[in-house]
């Protein structure tokens, strides 16, 4: 059974006999034993874990390597639908601006739900649709916010844009409205802004790679991209 080191954020493969008695994680040395939650199999840890570069890449690459072919499927038909919607003469444009909340945030979902453990399935790409005026909503805000700090200057687009990056997860996962998941979002990224800024870098380097492989191998650095865009967000709320 995978859990989660509540020290350290580390995985460890635990044999469920051992779930009644005290662990010690053989990467920091701690023991706990494991909570209620753990124990049912949700592999969520229930308090905050340390963020860093290297720590979201390695959940972003365990999630992946565990479920490719739901999030590879899952990408695949979210690139097929949106492209195609786009493709629409004249009402292109607005039904991806309909659509583009809800998608958006299915895939922040499906991702989450990889990087959870909590078998992720193609179908969950629709589950932002449960939540549809406020995806729509967050996405028409963010679009602009995001927009117009680009105009000034760039760094405050950039700058704004890494405040929301939580918000569609937090409207999927913790059912919250559009307006208080931006906010909340702005709030829980104090202090981790900087690094999360360099993941993207890091992520952006590794789609590079993606590219030049003849495109195939985003196939792999999108989902993977994508895992480790959620495990920010697993870190930062502790579950």
């Amino acid at each position: 059974m995978m859990l989660y080191c509540p020290h350290c954020g580390a995985a460890l493969d635990v044999d469920p006999a051992h779930m009644a008695i005290a662990l010690r994680c053989p990467h920091c040395q701690a023991e706990f034993r494991p909570s209620d939650r753990q124990a049912r199999g949700a592999a969520v840890p229930s308090v905050a874990l340390p963020l860093s570069i290297s720590a979201c890449l390695g959940d972003g690459w365990r999630a992946f390597t565990t479920y490719p072919g739901p999030l590879i499927g899952g990408w695949l038909l979210y690139l097929v639908i949106m492209t195609a919607v786009g493709a629409v003469p004249c009402a292109g444009a607005i039904a991806s601006l309909v659509l583009g909340g809800p998608m958006t945030a299915g895939l922040a979902w499906l991702m989450l739900s990889a990087v959870r453990r909590n078998e992720p399935k193609v179908g969950d790409l629709f589950e932002g649709f449960s939540r549809f005026g406020d995806c729509l909503v967050s996405y028409l805000l963010i679009g602009i916010f995001v927009a117009l700090g680009f105009v000034c200057l760039i760094v405050p687009g950039i700058v704004l844009a890494l405040m929301f990056c939580l918000t569609y997860y937090l409207i999927v996962d913790r059912q919250m409205r559009a307006w208080d998941a931006i906010t909340s979002s702005s709030r829980m990224m104090r202090g981790h802004k900087l690094t999360v800024f360099g993941l993207w870098v890091v992520l952006a380097l590794i789609n590079v790679l993606g590219v030049l492989t003849l495109g195939v191998g985003l196939l792999v650095t999108i989902p993977l991209s994508s895992c480790a865009a959620a495990a920010v967000y697993r870190r930062i709320n502790g579950a």
